[in-house]
C-alpha cells in the first residue's frame, strides 16, 4: 500500500489541512485556500510542491521539476514546471517574466525595515543573504495571496490576482521597482525594458 498524507504512520495528521508541516512552518499557512492550495485527496497543500522524501540535493524539499522548464534558477524551473501551455497553471503563464540574470547584492534591509527576506536572492543551492540570484521568488511569496492581510484569502476560486495581490511581497504599483532601484527605477523602467515589459497587464 502506497502510503499518502493521510496514512503514513505521521506522528501529526497532514491531510486535509498540513498539521505536521505547518508545526515548524506556521508562517506558511497563509497558503491555504489560495490558487497555489493543490490539494486533493491524499494529498496537502504542501505536498503539491515539496518532497520530504528522496528530495534532490540542490532544490531542498522542492518537488522536482521538469528539466526543459524555462527559467535560469530551481526556483524559476520550478514555477514554470506548472505555469506553461500543457501544465496545471496554462491559464495564467506570464508573458514578461525575466528580471536580467546577473549576480548582485542587495542591502539587509532594503526598505530599512524587515530583513534580507523582503526580498530574497537565491544561488544554484537556494536563498542567499547578501549575494544571488533575482528570480521569481523574490518578488514573489509563492505562499501567500497578498501582502495585505484584508485581502489574504481570494474571494472566489480562481480570484484574478492584481498589483495588491497575485503573491507578491510589496505592492507593485510605485514601490516593487523603486525598492530596490530608488530614484533611478522609472528610468530604468522606461529605457531599459523592451516594450513587451513595460506593456500593462
Amino acid at each position: 500500500m502506497q502510503g499518502d498524507d493521510e496514512n503514513s504512520f505521521l506522528r501529526v495528521s497532514n491531510f486535509p489541512e498540513p498539521g505536521l508541516c505547518f508545526d515548524c512552518h506556521s508562517e506558511q499557512k497563509t497558503i491555504l485556500m489560495t490558487d497555489h492550495d493543490l490539494s486533493e485527496p491524499g494529498k496537502s497543500a504542501c505536498s503539491m510542491c515539496h518532497t520530504p522524501h528522496n528530495a534532490s540535493a540542490q532544490a531542498g524539499i522542492l518537488a522536482r521539476w521538469e528539466d526543459d522548464a524555462p527559467g535560469a534558477t530551481y526556483n524559476e524551473k520550478h514555477c514554470f514546471t506548472c505555469h506553461k501551455s500543457d501544465g496545471i497553471a496554462a491559464g495564467n503563464i506570464p508573458v514578461a517574466f525575466q528580471h536580467p540574470h546577473q549576480y548582485g547584492t542587495v542591502t539587509t534591509m532594503v526598505r530599512n525595515i524587515g530583513s534580507w527576506t523582503d526580498f530574497p536572492l537565491f544561488t544554484a543551492t537556494g536563498p542567499a543573504e547578501t549575494f544571488g540570484y533575482i528570480d521569481c521568488f523574490t518578488c514573489h511569496n509563492p505562499h501567500k495571496w497578498s501582502f495585505d492581510e484584508r485581502l489574504q484569502v481570494p474571494k472566489t476560486e480562481n480570484d484574478e490576482g492584481t498589483r495588491l495581490t497575485s503573491f507578491l511581497r510589496e505592492p507593485s504599483e510605485k514601490t516593487l521597482c523603486s525598492d530596490c532601484h530608488g530614484e533611478s527605477a522609472l528610468w530604468k523602467y522606461n529605457y531599459y525594458h523592451d516594450p513587451l515589459k513595460r506593456k500593462r497587464y
